[in-house]
């Protein structure tokens, strides 16, 4: 960091005969510890001034071309992650046989609503866990292909909820002109607890 001014700088500093005490109050608990050296003692507050003290530590200093370098790397590996992700979100997600493509934006979001967990038996899944897009309403049943009615489930659930629901539950009430597909989906997603329940008791 290069110094604005010189004013206050020793702040929370205190110059002892053999050593340099640094100590400041911070969440109401106070720190303090000792160097050898006047360097090591800044070095060491300004880190507690950029932590607890945002506001002083901009007052007295500013970035440096180091620190802008090191800032700009830190962007570019974020940037770097964001784009492996969505690789591998691209790359694992399973769609069957004639399904329209989605969207990436709509994956990070299904991704998101169901917290990277399974829309069925609600396990953790990871990037690298093998899962499919299902629609929740059944492409055979005219599911509309729209974010609202997709999720992912894990392959097992895919075929649980494939061969329990899609064949079995929905074909009583699905084509039922007076229900809307929000409602179907609202149904079809109380079924799926109930489906969860029972494979929790067992």
């Amino acid at each position: 960091m290069t110094k604005k001014n010189n004013k206050s700088i020793h702040s929370n500093i205190i110059n002892l005969k053999n050593k340099f005490k640094v100590k400041m109050i911070a969440n109401n608990k106070i720190l303090n510890k000792d160097f050898k050296t006047e360097k090591q003692a800044l070095k060491y507050r300004n880190n507690l001034w950029k932590k607890f003290k945002p506001d002083l530590y901009k007052k007295h200093f500013k970035p440096d071309e180091y620190e802008k370098e090191i800032l700009e790397n830190e962007k570019n590996k974020n940037k770097e992650s964001e784009e492996k992700i969505e690789l591998k979100i691209n790359t694992k997600i399973k769609l069957q046989p004639g399904t329209i493509p989605i969207q990436n934006c709509w994956l990070k979001l299904i991704w998101t609503k169901q917290n990277n967990c399974c829309g069925l038996c609600k396990k953790p899944m990871k990037l690298s866990d093998d899962y499919e897009i299902d629609h929740i309403i059944a492409k055979c049943y005219d599911g509309p292909h729209e974010l609202y009615n997709l999720q992912t489930l894990c392959i097992n659930c895919h075929k649980i909820k494939t061969d329990s629901i899609d064949r079995d539950f929905t074909k009583d009430f699905i084509k039922l002109p007076y229900l809307t597909n929000v409602e179907k989906i609202s149904k079809i997603k109380l079924q799926m607890e109930k489906i969860h329940s029972e494979m929790n008791s067992i």
